[in-house]
């Protein structure tokens, strides 16, 4: 997961851009287009290194099977809507399991420092191993079974140390409660607010935070989260949609995305 301390750099712009059209298209009632478009781009991104990109590519890969609970809530869309062949199936076969990306992977798995981001999409690529092992054996498709392989220890310890070190800064880092949220994780004072409420006071937090930020990747970063909250949680109890004034606030940021990505060009020539 992207987060404040997280450095930007041009895939990372372009996964943060691909992942706010696919929400507005699922808002907007255009999800398989959205989902086709999204996992032609994480594809092309997960081959250049992208974190994120490489942890929804294991994530999405299939076989699908329901095996870990704790997952962005953006994957729920892609469950919802698999059913509909808009999955993987409809992307070039040549593109599914690259060389390329499980090399990317293979680079994590040796480093000894890991960032959250890094041990996420660890924990993806183990879960992936897990379950393509367990259809290999023609063992059967059995949660426990998968749950006591080699392959998904090692993703829960991944997991667990990604959570660990996230809970440390949680406090001083929106976009780290942000992904809580998606996860189901963000605390919620059960004697005065539901969750949706603690969704809209969030909200409210991360605007007064976007216009106190002077520096631009942060503020980048923060209108992010905010706008993935909104997109994600505003809509739950209420009809598909997108008012007017929100497409105009996304048709801003997408166009920020391209500056952003301009931006860490220049300073990497």
């Amino acid at each position: 997961m992207i987060i404040l301390s997280t450095v930007l750099n041009k895939e990372d712009c372009l996964f943060i851009s691909a992942e706010i059209k696919l929400l507005t298209a699922i808002n907007e009632g255009k999800a398989i287009d959205g989902l086709k478009e999204f996992l032609k781009i994480i594809i092309d991104l997960a081959e250049k290194g992208q974190v994120e990109s490489m942890e929804y590519y294991y994530r999405l890969l299939p076989p699908y099977l329901p095996v870990d609970q704790e997952q962005p809530e953006l994957l729920k869309y892609y469950q919802e809507y698999s059913p509909l062949e808009t999955g993987l199936d409809q992307i070039e076969s040549s593109a599914l399991l690259s060389k390329n990306i499980f090399k990317n992977m293979a680079k994590y798995t040796r480093d000894s420092k890991k960032e959250p981001r890094d041990s996420m999409a660890l924990y993806s690529y183990f879960v992936w191993q897990a379950k393509q092992n367990l259809v290999s054996d023609n063992s059967g498709f059995f949660e426990q079974v998968i749950k006591s392989s080699p392959n998904y220890i090692k993703a829960k310890e991944n997991f667990n140390n990604a959570i660990l070190q996230l809970k440390k800064h949680q406090r001083y880092d929106s976009l780290i409660k942000e992904y809580f949220a998606e996860m189901r994780m963000f605390p919620v004072d059960k004697k005065n607010a539901s969750f949706q409420t603690e969704m809209n006071n969030f909200r409210n937090k991360l605007a007064i935070q976007i216009s106190q930020q002077t520096s631009f990747e942060k503020r980048y970063k923060l209108h992010y989260a905010y706008l993935k909250n909104m997109l994600i949680f505003l809509s739950n109890n209420e009809p598909r949609g997108i008012s007017d004034s929100l497409k105009v606030e996304i048709n801003n940021f997408l166009a920020d995305s391209q500056n952003a990505a301009f931006i860490q060009i220049a300073k990497n020539i």
